[in-house]
């Protein structure tokens, strides 16, 4: 008779260790599933597929860890982690609003073992602070900036509002940000560029259009004023030429 398989639980915990936001008062963002890649056998294991929705802030208010799913798997090594998500809202100044999420798939190169007879995890910490950022048109872009812990040998500390670890075994960290594409590794969203949302795209925004109108002189001041709130003016004074940027309407 084949030996039986020897088995260790994976927890799948989520977590926010951001700075403070004076104006954001609530991130929420709902968690569709959570799976693992066996290294050797190469296949995806689904540690849970139940629809939450955990507020990031409130997690670090309670200064707590959220249990998202847990299974028992087959002792061994699994390499990557894979979280799906979707709607994004934030409460900014006391009114919520929708994030736009540049891919809804986090996939993380981070080996998780399971040994016999144990408990092992992997925390989703999300850095609420560094992963929102408010476009040029005034949208919200939660592009997720990540520190993915794996841990072995655990122990729980339940607390009233979630867990702690009080004991752990160290395998492995790593520290991802998601770019202007969706994909997640060590490229951050650039926050110099002036960005926008196109469909289900990031995208840079385009300099504003320009124009040219020429006008004679003598002109009226009534007529300076009309044109350059349409363009870019160029008024002939003499000899010389007065010119004003303006962006067109």
């Amino acid at each position: 008779m084949p030996e039986p398989v020897k088995e260790g639980v994976l927890f799948v915990t989520i977590a926010d260790k951001a700075l403070d936001m004076k104006n954001v008062s609530s991130v929420k963002i709902k968690i569709l599933s959570a799976s693992v890649y066996h290294k050797d056998k190469e296949y995806w294991t689904t540690v849970s597929d139940e629809d939450v929705v955990i507020d990031l802030l409130q997690l670090k208010a309670d200064d707590v860890e959220k249990i998202y799913g847990n299974k028992s798997l087959p002792e061994g090594e699994f390499s990557q982690v894979k979280l799906k998500v979707a709607d994004v809202k934030v409460t900014v100044n006391g009114k919520e609003q929708d994030a736009f999420l540049p891919s809804g798939e986090l996939k993380m190169q981070v080996p998780v073992v399971v040994e016999a007879d144990r408990q092992s995890l992997v925390t989703i910490d999300f850095v609420a602070d560094e992963s929102l950022h408010v476009t040029g048109d005034g949208k919200i872009i939660f592009a997720p900036v990540i520190h993915a812990r794996s841990k072995k040998d655990i122990v729980f500390s339940e607390q009233p509002k979630g867990v702690r670890v009080s004991k752990e075994t160290p395998v492995k960290a790593a520290m991802l940000s998601m770019n202007d594409k969706g994909e997640l590794g060590a490229e951050k969203l650039d926050v110099k560029k002036d960005w926008t949302i196109e469909g289900n795209k990031v995208v840079e925004r385009k300099p504003a259009e320009k124009t040219r109108i020429e006008l004679p002189h003598p002109t009226t001041s009534a007529e300076k004023s009309a044109a350059m709130k349409e363009a870019v003016v160029e008024i002939a004074e003499g000899e010389k030429k007065v010119v004003v940027i303006q962006d067109k309407k």
